[in-house]
C-alpha cells in the first residue's frame, strides 16, 4: 500500500512529472478497508487514487480518535488473502502510531495547490 505524491499537470501535454513516495504500508487491511470505502468507491481494484487534502485531515483526525480512544472500530481489520491477519492487538495499535505519524507528515509538507496525493494498493 503506497502513498504517492507528485506535482500536478500544468496541461494534459504535461508529461514531466515526478512521483516520490511519501507513506508505505505493509499488510494494513484496516486502512485499506477505510481507503475502499471511503476513497475508492467501494471498489477494490488495486486503483491509484487521489487523496483530497479534506480526505487526509478527516482520516488523520479518525486515527488520532482511534488511538486516544484506543476504539477499533472507526478501522475495523478486513480479511483477504494477503491482507495479513484480522486481530486487534499491540501489532495493530503500532501499525495506527505509524499511519497517524505518516498522515500528520503528508498532510503538514503537501502543498495541495501544487501537488496531489494519491493511494495504490497492490497485492
Amino acid at each position: 500500500m503506497y502513498f504517492t505524491r507528485e506535482p500536478k499537470a500544468k496541461s494534459s501535454k504535461d508529461s514531466r512529472r515526478y512521483t516520490s513516495d511519501v507513506g508505505y504500508f505493509r499488510k494494513h487491511n484496516a486502512l485499506h478497508g477505510w481507503l475502499v470505502d471511503n476513497a475508492q468507491g467501494g471498489v477494490d481494484e488495486c486503483q491509484r487514487v487521489e487523496l483530497s487534502h479534506e480526505l487526509l485531515t478527516k482520516l488523520s483526525s479518525l486515527v488520532e480518535t482511534a488511538l486516544q480512544t484506543r476504539n477499533d472500530t472507526l478501522f475495523t481489520p478486513v480479511s483477504g488473502f494477503f491482507f495479513g491477519h484480522n486481530t486487534v492487538d499491540e501489532w495493530y495499535w503500532s501499525k495506527m502510531t505509524d499511519t497517524h505519524e505518516t498522515l500528520k507528515n503528508i498532510v503538514n509538507t503537501t502543498d495541495f495547490e501544487t501537488e496531489s496525493v494519491y493511494y495504490q494498493s497492490c497485492w
